[in-house]
Formats: structure tokens, sequence, C-alpha cells
């Protein structure tokens, strides 16, 4: 509706290389805008949390300030705040009890950006243990919760589906029209004929490790082909058995069966509900990104969210989770970026999230974290340079090694997530998510050294210089 006032030749379908001063102008103007959602959410996390000082400054710049949004929405000019901050209101509510608000905003959601819809089995199992089948709830209570839910998620479907359906009932002879529809609307989301298992950048997921796996073998055996990333969008496993959407389908709901065992097990009573809420749905994202069909390395942006609340509240191990992820999804989506003036402009953003993230949390997280970051800022650096130093040759392996690296990171953050939640879902206690599970060998702390000479004779001196 706004998009013609700025300048109507932006919404030719054709016109695909147009970028006017106003077309351009208009884009950065309403990722801004829509990014006072995800502020809003921010917002309201703060209050509920009681943040003030350092704390409420992390979740700012956690949130708002995140590398992988700042980067993705305003260079690439897309809309990824406005879901974040949906989704953190999803979460909220869910820890609130808010139940039905919850079922509302997800289906709003899922009409927004059909991606979302990975996150639907844990949704729908959170829901019907903590709300329907609640505990010290009767029969008759239960029937009338789950139509309560019911109503909500259709009234919001059908509100948001109207201006489709309408207009196709009225100048497409009813229902006959309705379906067409509806079909070409489920083409559209769902082009599995036109996208491949991987992008021609492979996410950091499970699928680029196969596709890595396929390439080997195809080297291996001397065939030729032309590879797992032909085209923009369109891509192809040649050698190993291609996996297919159904398939991705399964492996994904697997991936997640942690998340909704837990659910399933915990969210009948109030504190687990509300205990579970954050960690499981933060385990679905990781799953739906793991083993999604055709992925994009974007969405690892969304788990994001639920592990920034779970490490507001100062969990060890959920502090180092989310330090992992946040690194891992920057870490994906720089080869989106260009070199040059950009590749600099990346370089700070990146840097700017480390001071934070040390900030906030100290030095390093785990043991061999600082390794694990030096390997990651080398694949960075050598995607940079390698045009320089070999011209066109191998041209693609510095993107190979970036997705093989970060899929492997990202599978063993998947696995250590499942465990932790299986573990919680066996004691059935998710009223305190770190009392579920075994504390963590922590790091050691090194020997405290003696005082200097000069530290000394300050003390000496009645100076307030602690070590």
């Amino acid at each position: 509706a706004l998009a013609p006032l700025a300048d109507p030749a932006m919404l030719g379908v054709e016109n695909l290389g147009h970028a006017s001063a106003a077309t351009v102008l208009f884009q950065r103007a309403t990722v801004a805008a829509s990014e006072l959602a995800l502020a809003a959410a921010v917002a309201a996390c703060v209050r509920r949390h009681r943040l003030r000082g350092d704390r409420a400054t992390f979740a700012v710049a956690a949130s708002l300030l995140s590398p992988g949004v700042l980067l993705v929405d305003h260079v690439h000019f897309q809309y990824n705040g406005v879901f974040l901050g949906v989704l953190a209101c999803c979460a909220g509510f869910l820890v609130k009890g808010q139940h039905v608000r919850a079922a509302v905003a997800f289906t709003l959601l899922m009409c927004m950006k059909h991606l979302f819809l990975t996150l639907a089995p844990f949704f729908g199992v959170y829901l019907l243990f903590a709300h329907v089948l609640a505990e010290k709830t009767t029969l008759g209570e239960k029937v009338l919760r789950l139509v309560d839910l019911g109503a909500a998620v259709t009234a919001t479907a059908a509100a948001s589906l109207a201006p489709l359906v309408v207009p196709a009932f009225h100048d497409r002879g009813g229902l006959a029209g309705v379906g067409a529809a509806l079909g070409e609307l489920k083409g559209r989301l769902f082009p599995f004929g036109d996208r491949g298992l991987v992008h021609s950048y492979w996410a950091p997921n499970a699928w680029a490790l196969y596709a890595f796996l396929d390439r080997v073998a195809m080297k291996a055996s001397g065939r030729e082909g032309g590879g797992a990333t032909r085209g923009v969008v369109e891509t192809q496993i040649e050698y190993l058995p291609a996996p297919g959407p159904l398939h991705c389908a399964l492996l994904t709901l697997l991936a997640a069966a942690p998340a909704l065992l837990a659910a399933a097990r915990t969210a009948s009573t109030q504190s687990g509900a509300r205990g579970i809420a954050l960690p499981a749905l933060a385990h679905a994202c990781l799953a739906a990104f793991a083993f999604g069909w055709h992925v994009h390395e974007k969405f690892l942006l969304v788990a994001l969210m639920p592990l920034a609340l779970l490490a507001l509240e100062g969990r060890p191990r959920d502090v180092v989770v989310f330090r992992q992820a946040a690194g891992l999804a920057t870490f994906a989506v720089l080869p989106l970026i260009p070199g040059g003036a950009d590749g600099v402009t990346k370089l700070l953003v990146v840097g700017a999230e480390e001071l934070v993230l040390r900030a906030a949390f100290g030095g390093s997280a785990f043991p061999g974290e600082s390794v694990h970051c030096a390997i990651m800022a080398a694949l960075v650096a050598l995607k940079e340079v390698w045009p320089l130093a070999l011209g066109g040759r191998l041209e693609f392996l510095p993107l190979m090694l970036t997705s093989v690296y970060g899929a492997v990171a990202v599978v063993a953050l998947t696995a250590y997530s499942s465990r932790r939640l299986l573990q919680a879902a066996m004691r059935r206690d998710a009223g305190d998510w770190e009392a579920s599970v075994a504390a963590p060998s922590p790091r050691r702390p090194r020997a405290k050294q003696p005082r200097s000479l000069l530290k000394t004779i300050c003390s000496l001196l009645g100076s307030r210089d602690e070590d």
C-alpha cells in the first residue's frame, strides 16, 4: 500500500534491476521501522526480567544490534527483525502462561513467514500439554480449553487468508476458485520442484556435510558432474542418494523429538511449562535449521531469540550455548556480504559483537573457544584473500570450508541441546531448568598470581588497587 507512493516502478514483477534512490530509501526506512516490533519485544523482556544496568544493555545489544540481523536486514534489505519480534512475543506468552495469546501470535507468525511452520510440532505439543491437558483440570475444562485454543487459531488463520480467499470466491467461481487460489499459494510457498536440498551457498547444517560427502565421493569415484551447487537456487546431490522434502521433514521431526518429549513430560504443571518453554523452543529452532529442506543460513538467527532470553537468566550452560549460537549465526551470514568496503564493515560488526559478548560474560566460555574463534576468523579472512591469491581457481573452496566447519559446530550444538532436554525429560522436572541436568565441568581457573611489587607498595600506601 505504501510502496506505490514512494516509487510505483519497484512493484513491477519483471523490473528486477530497478534501484532508484526512492526505492532504496523506502527499503531502508521500512526495514528500520519494522524492527520496532523487535524493539518492543526486547523492552517487554527487559521489564519481565526486571533487568537493570549491564544486563539490560546486553539484552538490547544482543537482539537489536545482533550482527546477523544488522547485516542481513540492512544490507540485503530483508525484514527479519519483525519476525524475530513476533517470535519473542510468542516466547514471552509461553513463559507467562498466556497460551491462547501464544497460539494466536504463532499462527500470525506462520502466516507472515511460512518457514516457521517447522516450529508447529513444538507449539502443538507444548500447548496441548500446558493448556489443554494441564494438571488439576476437569474433563469439561479440558474440552473447553481445546475449543478455545482451536477457535483462536482458526480465526487468526482465516483473517490472514481472507484477502486471498474472499476475492477468489467472488471472482473465480466460488469454492472451486478458492481451491485454485490455495493451490497456487501452496505452489509458491513450497516450490520443491525448483529448489534443491541445499542453496548455492550451503547453509552450515547437516545437509552441508552431506553435500560435502557427495562431492568427495564423486571425486573419489572419478565421476564427473555439475556438483551440488549449480545455479542460484537449484541444487542437486549427484552421487549419494538424494534426500527429498519428506525425508527432511521426518529428520527435522526426529531431531526436534527431545523438545517434544520434554514438553510432553513436563509442561502439564505450571512450573514445568514455564521452565521448559524456552529451552524446548530453542532446540526446535536448532533442529529446523539443522535438517530443514533448502534452509538458508539466516534461519539460524531464529534460534538466537529464545537462546538470548535463556542467557539473560544467567545459567552458565545457557550462556555458553547462546555465545556459540551467536557466533555461528554471524559466521554463517558473513559470506553473503561482498568484500571491499562492505568487508571492512562486517569485520567491524563482528569485532563489536565479540566485545559485547566478552563484556557481558567475561572471557572464554569453554575450553578451546579461542581456537574455535581463531578458525572461524581464519576462514572469514580466507574468503577475502583467496581471489587475490589464486584468481579464479577453486573459487568456491573457501565457501565450502566455511559451510562444513560451521555445519560441524551447528550439529554438535544441536546434539548437546538434545542431551540436556532428554535428561530433563527423563527426570520430569523442568521447573528449574538448570537443576534438571548435571553441571558441566567448568574451566579450571588459573591459580592466583602473587602480587607484583608495585601492587604491594600501592596497598601499603593505602591504595584500593585489587587483584
